[in-house]
């Protein structure tokens, strides 16, 4: 099935804040229900809400980023998330239109829509308003979007469709936090005067606590009876939600064709030509409470580059895999966890070992904090960490670094070398006195640069969190280093050199 015949929907909102996450999770779990096979995917590069979609709905879902992706590696990654899907649901982030800086709708969840050719739903928080509501719609249905943009013809000439210009991919409007006695009211005021379809509304549900943290909302086992509290919600928007309405909106954009393959995920061919054995590259991937946000196309594109995959806990196991080539630490909350992580002294001593011989391992964020020698909790209690790196992470007290970067290699190293870029993310509370000066990170808008990586021995730690198919040669020479690790350890009949 191609990705212009399966029924989708982007669910964006006027800004943050306006509930388009808990809608978004709401409608997965009621279309679940309903027995679709739904498809889920979000905006930007959040990795907590598809956390969520994942681990509450059990919705396997991915990111869209016009950062991060070309239109063609958007729509690639779009039709390898909905290839097991028969409805994708695709959630906004922040404001419809806002893009990089603010200022400019590249990487903004309209650009997402017009890309995928995309509905969207605009959920509007309608709690103490009444007719301002219309102004404020009216006001998106109108914007006309930046031309830097292209549209299609068929875009062009759709604002003709419907008495709008439709050149926003608005098909709908959701109305959140409003009563039952005010929905009929508004839906007739504003269908009248938009002749766009108001597909609903959510009441304002005091009983639903989804709390939030520093890094946004809260992971979904730490949320006290989060998965009933998502299947109450459903069973409220069943009640409220014109699902049919949303069905038709979901195929009412022009199908057309597309010659986007799933190939444009793979590594560049001369790199796919050189994969490794999953015998001999197996790498461990530090997954529990403290970490857990990870790309999923990362792991994908490690995979398809030839390495296997092995889950562990630095929390709760003893030891590293006993059959690793490398270890990958991602994001997460390890400040939260700092006693815990410190009290598991032979996990740190296994990893100070590993690193030691040399084995290849790479840290982002929460990685990098738990690699270095001590690390400051939330209480202001400094815990002894890996020590693999010499530092230590304190707290800021507010974020330190965030946003797009692009990361550029200062000095040759192992994954990266001087000139090479390579996109990112930062996204941090927590800042440290090591950050090291293997790399530099730009900012997309304006001059603001720092150095943000450390390399030592085959380790590669920074604040970063690094989008490997910008720069899919970083995760292959990744790969090919752990297997010359491997090739270390056994009898000398593996004879790849490095690159």
């Amino acid at each position: 099935m191609e990705w212009n015949m399966i029924p989708r929907l982007l669910i964006s909102a006027p800004s943050s804040g306006s509930g388009k996450t808990v809608i978004t999770c709401g409608l997965m779990q009621l279309l679940c229900q309903k027995g679709r096979r739904v498809a889920g995917f979000k905006c930007g590069p959040d990795y907590i809400d598809p956390l969520f979609h994942r681990e509450v709905l059990g919705v396997e879902s991915k990111n869209l980023d016009g950062f991060f992706q070309t239109k063609e590696q958007m729509e690639a990654c779009f039709l390898d998330g909905c290839k097991d899907g028969d409805f994708a649901i695709i959630e906004g982030a922040m404001g419809y239109f806002d893009g990089i800086g603010g200022i400019t709708c590249h990487a903004s969840s309209y650009e997402t829509a017009v890309w995928l050719n995309c509905p969207a739903i605009l959920v509007v928080d309608g709690k103490g308003a009444g007719l301002s509501l219309a102004a404020k719609i009216q006001g998106f249905l109108e914007f006309q979007p930046e031309p830097s943009v292209k549209l299609s013809e068929e875009v062009m000439q759709d604002k003709t469709k419907a008495g709008f210009n439709g050149n926003n991919r608005i098909r709908g409007i959701l109305l959140n936090r409003i009563s039952k006695g005010m929905y009929p009211i508004l839906k007739k005021m504003l269908e009248e005067r938009f002749f766009v379809p108001v597909v609903g509304y959510v009441p304002e549900l005091k009983w639903l606590s989804i709390e939030s943290r520093h890094l946004g909302l809260k992971l979904p086992q730490e949320v006290k009876q989060l998965q009933e509290q998502i299947r109450r919600l459903a069973a409220e928007m069943e009640q409220t939600i014109d699902i049919e309405t949303l069905a038709q909106i979901a195929t009412s954009e022009p199908y057309r064709k597309t010659t986007t393959s799933c190939s444009l995920l793979l590594p560049e061919p001369e790199l796919a030509a050189k994969k490794q054995d999953p015998k001999k590259v197996v790498i461990g991937v530090a997954k529990d409470e403290a970490f857990c946000f990870y790309y999923q196309d990362n792991l994908k594109l490690l995979e398809r580059m030839g390495a296997k995959l092995e889950f562990f806990s630095p929390i709760w196991d003893p030891a590293i895999p006993k059959n690793a080539s490398g270890l990958l630490f991602g994001g997460g909350y390890p400040e939260l966890y700092g006693g815990k992580l410190e009290e598991n002294a032979k996990m740190r001593a296994s990893i100070r070992q590993a690193f030691l011989k040399g084995m290849p391992i790479l840290g982002e964020c929460g990685g990098f904090l738990y690699l270095q020698e001590f690390l400051e909790d939330e209480n202001g209690i400094c815990h002894a960490m890996v020590g693999a790196i010499s530092g230590t992470g304190r707290k800021k007290g507010k974020s330190a670094r965030f946003g797009y970067i692009t990361v550029s290699g200062q000095e040759d190293g192992y994954y990266l070398k001087k000139g090479e870029n390579i996109l990112a993310h930062e996204f941090h509370y927590w800042d440290s006195d090591c950050c090291g000066r293997m790399a530099q990170a730009r900012k997309p808008a304006g001059n603001r640069n720092w150095y943000c990586m450390r390399q030592e021995k085959n380790l590669l730690a920074g604040f970063p969190h690094l989008y490997y198919h910008s720069f899919p040669r970083f995760a292959w020479r990744f790969v090919t280093q752990c297997a010359l690790f491997h090739a270390k350890r056994t009898p000398p009949s593996f004879t790849e050199k490095p690159e």
